[in-house]
């Protein structure tokens, strides 16, 4: 009865010091092309927050420089989608943030080019979730993709 008593609480102990386990990261994704072939992309970690930043030496996503706003729009709209399309997840948001010395002219442009790509990926998540444009989109299917995809719908 001792030997029963005293391995009890043994395995109380051990079990109240073990430490959790670390959440396993994320692993590579092996994607089947249109032409038969695989490929794969390496594991992706999404941001709480995409940063989009305009300062005197130029507009930035991230660290990646930009240099126009045709540039900011699509390289926007390759980081989100590639993010979709490896992860199925998306950043809660867009960060703006702009030094002080940015003319109202370029926010505005910098707002025009983050919306277009909002817009755009939207499109792209409404096809591939619902079979339909985000026009069509009835107001349930709206409400699913703004709870999964905040980010979609973020105004500046």
């Amino acid at each position: 009865m001792r030997y029963l008593l005293f391995f009890s609480v043994l395995i109380m102990m051990a079990a109240c010091n073990s430490k959790p386990t670390p959440q396993a990261p994320p692993t590579d994704t092996t994607i089947l092309l249109p032409d038969g072939d695989t490929t794969t992309r390496p594991a992706m970690q999404i941001p709480d927050s995409l940063v989009v930043r305009v300062d005197t030496s130029g507009v930035f996503i991230g660290d990646l420089q930009v240099h126009s706003n045709a540039e900011l729009g699509s390289k926007l709209l390759d980081t989100l989608n590639d993010m979709y399309q490896t992860m199925h997840q998306l950043p809660k948001g867009i960060a703006l943030l702009f030094s002080d010395q940015i003319l109202m002219g370029v926010r505005g442009n910098v707002h025009d080019a983050v919306k277009d790509a909002q817009n755009n990926m939207l499109s792209i998540v409404a096809d591939q979730q619902f079979h339909t444009s985000m026009k069509k989109l009835q107001q349930a299917q709206k409400d699913s993709l703004m709870q999964q995809f905040p980010i979609l719908y973020q105004k500046h």
